[in-house]
């Protein structure tokens, strides 16, 4: 129904039954191969909801193409990474105006700089998310590439908004991430 759950639900009670014996085949082994023993079976309360390991908002940053560039390719694939696991549930649907991810293109200025008075038109389209490790920590990374190629002389810019949340539910800070494609080669003909 389009809503996240983690794992068990806060103030609930579980039973927790690990099986056993000499007769059990799906019971716990030592790594020399005993089985334990008898079943084990405790009550659980989950009382404390996800743990926000490092306590600190996820943050994101533009993999490729290189923010602030003019080098990007006409069909960019933008890769974002985050700091941290992020909950992905509003990016299972295509990016749009109303994603916490919004990717908007624009046109450039003659001197080839973003035309940020103009309004854009923001670019839809899946995204694709997986993990990667990152030192010990397990991260989410967003990638994306439009759906059309972009026209010559472009800006695209990649907005992550605070509606954005880590696992434990806490905003993300909002970044703006920039790039323009490569420039236009205009032909130049002369008939004699």
């Amino acid at each position: 129904g389009g809503v996240s759950t983690f794992g068990f639900l806060r103030g609930e009670t579980y039973i927790l039954s690990i099986a056993g014996g000499s007769s059990s085949a799906f019971g716990v082994k030592s790594l020399s191969g005993a089985a334990l023993s008898k079943e084990l079976t405790c009550t659980l309360v989950a009382s404390r909801g996800i743990i926000d390991e490092n306590q600190q908002a996820p943050t994101a940053q533009l993999v490729t193409p290189v923010a602030g560039s003019n080098t990007a390719p006409r069909n960019p694939t933008i890769v974002l990474r985050f700091s941290e696991l992020i909950d992905t549930t509003a990016l299972q649907s295509p990016l749009s105006v109303a994603s916490p991810i919004r990717v908007v293109l624009r046109g450039t200025r003659p001197d080839g700089s973003c035309d940020r008075d103009a309004e854009g038109i923001a670019l839809e389209g899946l995204a694709q998310l997986s993990t990667e490790t990152v030192g010990t920590a397990e991260v989410t990374v967003v990638t994306y590439q439009p759906p059309v190629q972009l026209p010559g002389q472009s800006c695209v810019t990649v907005y992550v908004t605070a509606e954005l949340r880590d696992l434990s539910g806490r905003s993300a800070i909002p970044a703006q991430f920039e790039f323009t494609d490569r420039k236009s080669t205009r032909l130049n003909s002369s008939h004699t």
